[in-house]
């Protein structure tokens, strides 16, 4: 990735968010479950706006400190989905009320019976079998971990497995997730470093306060490979990374990324591109579903692979991505087939799309049309 723009080598909008100090943020690291809800609640009047009970979730459960909302396994009936250091993922009975499934379902623990730092939660479909995968980040020397979607209800954690384990040992990973730099139609990784304790040198030789952010790609074999020292001069300089936001700032169809960093200006990592890869993008606008059209789910078919996203907020840490959905179509010039269902219900599906272009499509209507950009003048600067 361009630096200060930041580039990164093959291959959102600016993320608001607040700093939190240090200190708060290593006790709650450390804390039992118990302990971060009420230490948030101290420190944070923030996460205070809103305490009543929503259905099937308790108290202590709706403080979560990353949270997303997605479809796990049942059609049109989204589930949600967060972290305190345990897991909880909650299945929507289609009864209005919802039912906690996170440590049946296998993903409330680590493999090894540990609660997890979470700073981040990200849902991609890693391996393109059409179920959504969970990544989640984890303390220094805790590393980061991937569970893998089996279809029936179960999350097997793959961490060893991908590689993931090893490389994310020496890093405290805050904000990332899933996304395809290289257009290659499968979901890479990307995450932001940065340890809590700004003293942490000082009090153990080895560890680093700033730290250099991750880049992995995906090898198309269930293993991701660590290519930050190739990936251009974004990768070089050490920072104090914390929110992560995807999104393809100049519509390029290569999303780039920003990072807010503690204690210095936000880093935009711009993503070149340049490997002749094609794409789709796509702006999804409810009509009978709400505007944003959160909770659809695309399904782009084209040459060999088939893809899945789906239109979500939150996720990484204390960000927003682009809720524009990006796919990567290798060297397909074309898309056999979009196939969008709504939240409500509608399902609509589009053949033989043509690649390289940004499409807006609305909920109902038979047309494909164009995203529209309008350029604003630069302002003159007076001295």
């Amino acid at each position: 990735m361009e630096h200060d723009k930041g580039e990164y080598h093959p291959g959102p909008d600016p993320v608001q968010h607040r700093h939190v100090v240090s200190g708060v943020e290593a006790e709650i690291e450390q804390a039992s479950a118990d302990q971060q809800h009420r230490h948030r609640y101290k420190e944070n009047p923030v996460h205070q706006r809103d305490q009543r009970a929503q259905p099937g979730l308790s108290a202590a459960e709706q403080q979560p400190a990353q949270a997303d909302l997605v479809e796990l396994d049942a059609p049109r009936q989204a589930g949600a989905h967060h972290v305190d250091g345990i897991t909880h993922s909650y299945r929507n009975q289609h009864d209005g009320t919802f039912k906690e499934i996170g440590s049946v379902a296998g993903m409330a623990f680590t493999r090894q019976g540990a609660i997890m730092a979470a700073m981040c939660i990200s849902l991609g479909d890693f391996d393109n079998d059409g179920w959504l995968d969970l990544y989640i980040s984890d303390f220094q020397r805790s590393s980061d971990h991937i569970w893998q979607n089996d279809g029936k209800g179960f999350f097997d954690e793959i961490s060893d497995q991908t590689g993931l384990t090893r490389a994310t040992h020496d890093v405290l990973s805050f904000g990332g997730g899933f996304f395809d730099y290289d257009n290659d139609g499968w979901l890479d990784l990307f995450i932001a470093n940065g340890h809590v304790y700004p003293e942490v040198e000082q009090a153990t030789p080895g560890i680093h306060y700033k730290q250099i952010n991750s880049l992995f790609h995906n090898q198309h074999d269930g293993k991701f490979v660590e290519m930050s020292k190739s990936a251009g001069n974004g990768f070089q300089t050490p920072y104090v990374g914390r929110g992560v936001a995807f999104a393809d700032f100049d519509n390029d169809g290569f999303v780039d990324v920003v990072v807010a960093n503690n204690g210095d200006v936000p880093l935009l990592l711009h993503n070149s591109g340049g490997n002749g890869n094609h794409f789709l993008n796509f702006r999804l606008v409810g009509t009978k579903s709400n505007r944003d059209a959160m909770g659809a789910r695309i399904r782009v078919v084209a040459g060999s692979i088939s893809q899945i996203r789906e239109v979500e907020g939150g996720g990484s840490y204390l960000s927003q991505s682009d809720l524009r959905a990006n796919f990567g179509l290798g060297k397909a010039a074309r898309a056999e087939s979009v196939e969008i269902t709504w939240p409500s219900g509608l399902k609509q599906v589009f053949r033989n799309v043509e690649a390289d272009k940004l499409y807006v499509i609305k909920e109902g209507s038979e047309r494909l049309e164009l995203q529209q950009f309008a350029r604003q003048p630069v302002a003159s600067v007076k001295n």
